[in-house]
């Protein structure tokens, strides 16, 4: 089929996107030169990442050096920044702003227990707000970390269930509660305290609101 209209070509690859038959993100500089006829291509590229030994063993931290390594087979080939942009795209991985060299870094394979920092971090006048959930979608946390990470300063305080955010003399902790594992609480602390719960809790809203049929099983909850 032959489009004399770029309009109407972009259109129905739009609407091909929307429905899953192939994966165009058009709004995106890089990605929008690419059309992936295929999702695995792209699933087995990133359980390539997932999978890998050495970023593993740095708790989700990898470079451009493991991206040629990790991505080496001629599948691949060229392909590298299109792939990462894809897996930015997906909330899997963000980068590093201060990082000497080009790193990246995936929530997902963070240590899964809680640094020793936040065994008694609770505090009487913290400001709480929790999310109750009937089903939690998995790695809601870490995607989160990924859509706000312009507030993460330490990485290296958030874990696979748990994310630490900053925002001048405030903090805020927002992690899965043992008690159900089904609930998601924010615990914002500092003189900004509010605002940053704010926006923390309205990113998570927007999360919640993509999966759908999940905004009527989760509820928020003010102690």
């Amino acid at each position: 089929m032959l489009f004399r209209s770029k309009t109407k070509a972009l259109r129905l690859s739009q609407y091909f996107h929307d429905l899953g038959v192939f994966l165009h993100f058009q709004e995106d500089p890089l990605l929008a030169r690419t059309v992936i006829l295929q999702n695995e291509w792209a699933t087995d590229a990133v359980f390539k990442v997932l999978d890998d030994e050495p970023t593993k063993a740095r708790s989700g931290y990898f470079n451009r050096e493991d991206c040629q390594r990790i991505w080496a087979d001629s599948t691949y080939a060229d392909m590298h920044l299109e792939l990462l942009a894809l897996m930015e795209k997906f909330e899997l991985c963000y980068k590093l702003s201060d990082q000497p060299r080009d790193t990246w870094l995936m929530p997902q394979l963070l240590p899964p227990s809680a640094p020793e920092v936040f065994k008694d971090w609770e505090q009487a006048g913290d400001l709480v707000l929790t999310y109750s959930y009937d089903f939690l979608p998995r790695g809601l946390i870490n995607r989160l970390m990924v859509r706000m990470h312009r507030f993460v300063r330490q990485p290296q305080l958030s874990w696979g269930s748990g994310a630490y955010f900053e925002q001048g003399s405030s903090e805020l902790l927002a992690q899965l509660t043992a008690s159900t594992g089904q609930e998601i609480e924010l615990r914002a602390r500092g003189l900004e305290r509010k605002a940053l719960l704010s926006v923390i809790a309205s990113d998570l809203d927007a999360l919640n609101a993509s999966f759908e049929g999940l905004k009527d099983k989760v509820r928020k909850l003010v102690p």
